[in-house]
């Protein structure tokens, strides 16, 4: 599953909100059997420490 993340993050957005936002769109179970690539020019601009 391709999760498409672009434009810029808000100070103090880290890449736990990300996640969390997403979890709370598809719920617990919407990544469920797959594997997730998080991709996107938003990922692209974290840092290693932040992703």
């Amino acid at each position: 599953m391709a999760v498409n993340i672009n434009g810029e993050l808000p100070d103090g957005v880290t890449a736990k909100d990300i996640v969390l936002t997403l979890i709370a769109k598809v719920g617990t179970g919407g990544g469920q059997g797959y594997i997730v690539e998080y991709r996107g020019s938003t990922i692209e601009a974290l840092s290693m420490e932040g992703a």
